[in-house]
């Protein structure tokens, strides 16, 4: 089994086997080792014992927004940012093998293109490019990406997963530009965090709590967060608009047809938008 980092384990423990259902995904899953998050996960469990559920509703909602594209464009481009362990592209490709993905870090690409070769057993040879590239330098990334055989003119989605807390504004908005077009026939997917004031007064301290415990064990320097009006503002730079946000609460109702955890848009913190560029 292959060692991974803590954030990478915490993460993908959080998110268990219900956040990623394709075949390829657990295989490739069962190569992993997470014993690295373990405490991590411990930790920030005794904040809130159903905190996975934040992590689960996440790539709950990613995926559902990816799902409503590639069903009327199945055969786009997908580009994930800051791509990292996690294989959201390997359950893209299951569920729509005419697409092709880009997977694009700063670290981990060739072991995860190693693991993928070894589960995939050449089913889905050529559909993930695995690029190790800097995304917050725009001209690195297009230039990356163009080298893989990424069309500019061809139809793509960019998935801006787990990584918008951690990059500035003007990173994240700046790689965002790379995809503009001129008829927004272009589509990104941003997950990201709320401010603190956002969220419910019952649940306003868990976030920060946790937040706060993960900043001190990782020596995170800071978190970057969205509201409406400023995901508005930056869009607007980048001619780019938003067409659907869901919250906590509509994500629980998706995945369950009820609202148990999340039953007001403020008692969660993270929100899933989609948007056109």
């Amino acid at each position: 089994m292959i060692h991974i980092s803590g954030t990478s384990a915490l993460v993908l423990l959080w998110g268990g086997k219900e956040a990623y259902k394709s075949k390829l995904a657990q295989k490739y899953l069962e190569q992993l080792d997470l014993s690295s998050g373990y405490e991590l996960y411990n930790e920030c469990s005794k904040i809130w014992e159903p905190y996975h559920a934040i992590l689960r509703n996440r790539k709950f909602g990613v995926f559902n927004f990816v799902e409503s594209i590639l069903k009327d464009n199945f055969d786009a481009q997908v580009v994930i940012l800051a791509a990292g362990i996690a294989p959201l592209s390997l359950d893209i490709i299951e569920r729509f093998p005419d697409a092709k993905i880009f997977d694009i870090d700063i670290e981990n690409m060739p072991m995860k293109k190693k693991l993928f070769e070894k589960v995939s057993d050449g089913s889905f040879e050529n559909k993930i490019e695995f690029i190790e590239s800097d995304i917050t330098n725009k001209d690195i990334l297009t230039e990356s990406l163009i080298q893989h055989g990424w069309d500019k003119n061809r139809n793509t989605i960019v998935i801006a997963e787990g990584i918008s807390y951690y990059v500035t504004e003007d990173e994240l908005w700046n790689a965002f530009s790379v995809f503009q077009t001129n008829d927004k026939s272009n589509f990104i997917i941003l997950e990201s965090r709320v401010p603190q004031e956002k969220v419910c007064v019952e649940r306003r301290d868990i976030q920060e709590r946790v937040w706060e415990y993960l900043t001190n064990a990782l020596t995170l320097k800071f978190v970057t967060r969205y509201y409406d009006e400023k995901v508005k503002e930056y869009s607007e730079k980048i001619n780019a608009e938003v067409i659907e946000k869901h919250t906590m609460k509509d994500i629980e109702m998706l995945r369950f047809g009820k609202n148990k955890i999340f039953t007001t848009d403020d008692s969660g913190w993270i929100e899933v938008r989609k948007l056109k560029i």
